[in-house]
């Protein structure tokens, strides 16, 4: 991936046709700061290690602040949040645990569009079922 300095100058010195172009100079320090180096030697975690990252070093409100943006503030903040079946379901379906179960999964689907055209005031003309 390409990192930049965050007081890069956009500007990449005049070179030959034949020749690489190289970073501008905040961008170039930036790839020669000792601790920019070992920041970036480690390897990136596994999306399912995240769990056991230092709590010193996850960001609380920048979590908080995400999840009351997209909505998920209430599961996140519940007592028992790994274990209600809601999170069950939708840990399973990320996996592909009920990919086989049309109707269950068209059940499920159907009662989210109904809650959602309801709650805005629509009503359930053209309502499309999925194909069970």
């Amino acid at each position: 991936e390409q990192v930049f300095s965050t007081a890069c100058e956009h500007t990449v010195p005049q070179q030959s046709a034949d020749i690489w172009h190289f970073p501008c100079h905040q961008c170039n320090s930036l790839l020669a700061n000792k601790n920019f180096k070992n920041a970036i030697w480690w390897p990136m975690l596994k999306d399912e290690k995240f769990i056991y990252i230092n709590h010193h070093y996850r960001d609380l409100i920048l979590a908080e602040l995400y999840a009351k943006s997209i909505g998920l503030k209430e599961i996140i903040t519940t007592s028992d949040a790994k274990n209600t079946p809601c999170i069950c379901y939708a840990q399973g379906v990320l996996q592909g645990k009920y990919s086989d179960f049309f109707v269950f999964t068209g059940l499920v689907e159907a009662m989210v569009q109904e809650i959602d055209c309801l709650s805005i005031g629509k009503g359930m003309q053209n309502f499309r079922y999925p194909p069970a």
